[in-house]
């Protein structure tokens, strides 16, 4: 099966950036990272930033890197969904599936490997991927699982329309299933930020205006962390930093 990533991409996610490109290419995934001139809500790219990473990966034939030109007048989930939308058009036409990931979702390269030669995805339209989820720092990963990466069939994934939606755009097909519980290859590092960059991701991504993200970003750091979140109330236990973040 011949694979290929959409990934979307700000510096403010600029930790993850280098391990999470290089274990996709070294699954032999090749990888469309979609950029953007400014932050979803506006503010101020770092430029130089943007460019070291294109550079990082410039000699790479199968890494590519894009630029959007942000434009007032829309909300944050309108950039999400542009990004996928180029970045799925300018995947190749031998691709057979499309795995929709972001840059704060790393890949364990060999189980990841062990995965794509199962197939087991090639029985579905579209398959969601469990993964480990993370808070505050790599050590701390919740017992419970999530399941936010995607991959769904490259034909499909190509003739669906410019549609204002997360990445469930690419999952409404009948076909539709969640693989990889008994051994997840995908670690979320979502939460996984200083007080700084964490305020920074709730002031620009789609839920934005759906909770008080900013006063209740101010109160964790108010304090150590206390083994639970509050995004979702999980519990936790401690692991290995696997990729040094």
């Amino acid at each position: 099966m011949n694979i290929e990533a959409v990934v979307l991409y700000t510096t403010n996610d600029y930790r993850f950036f280098k391990v999470a490109i290089e274990n996709l290419l070294a699954c032999g995934i090749k990888t469309h990272v979609v950029t953007y001139s400014h932050m979803w809500n506006g503010t101020d790219e770092n430029e130089e930033l943007l460019n070291h990473s294109r550079n990082l990966f410039k000699d790479n034939p199968n890494y590519f890197q894009y630029l959007i030109n942000w434009e007032p007048g829309h909300k944050s989930f309108y950039w999400e969904a542009v990004g996928r939308h180029l970045g799925t058009q300018e995947v190749s036409d031998e691709c057979d599936y499309i795995l929709y990931i972001d840059i704060d979702e790393i890949v364990d390269v060999e189980k990841c490997k062990k995965f794509i030669a199962s197939k087991k995805y090639a029985n579905y339209d579209c398959a969601w991927l469990y993964n480990y989820w993370y808070f505050r720092e790599p050590i701390y990963r919740a017992n419970a699982l999530e399941s936010t990466a995607l991959m769904c069939s490259s034909k499909l994934a190509k003739n669906v329309p410019f549609i204002i939606e997360s990445r469930n755009a690419y999952s409404n097909f009948t076909n539709t299933t969640i693989l990889g519980k008994e051994d997840p290859f995908v670690h979320h590092y979502s939460w996984v930020r200083t007080k700084e960059e964490m305020l920074k991701k709730v002031r620009n991504w789609g839920h934005n205006t759906e909770r008080n993200w900013e006063a209740m970003v101010e109160q964790e750091f108010t304090h150590p962390f206390y083994g639970t979140d509050f995004v979702h109330g999980y519990s936790y236990q401690i692991v290995e930093n696997q990729f040094n973040l």
